[in-house]
């Protein structure tokens, strides 16, 4: 499920398909906000 509202320092929702198919850097915990810097 995708949340429509995000915290300042994750990527926004509306650029989830920059997102889609990309991997982790790491494991993220249940409810921890995606940041760019989390991605490879």
């Amino acid at each position: 499920m995708v949340d429509g509202t995000a915290p300042a320092d994750a990527i926004p929702p509306y650029r989830i398909g920059e997102v889609v198919s990309r991997r982790l850097r790491r494991a993220m915990r249940r409810g921890e906000h995606v940041t760019w810097e989390a991605l490879e």
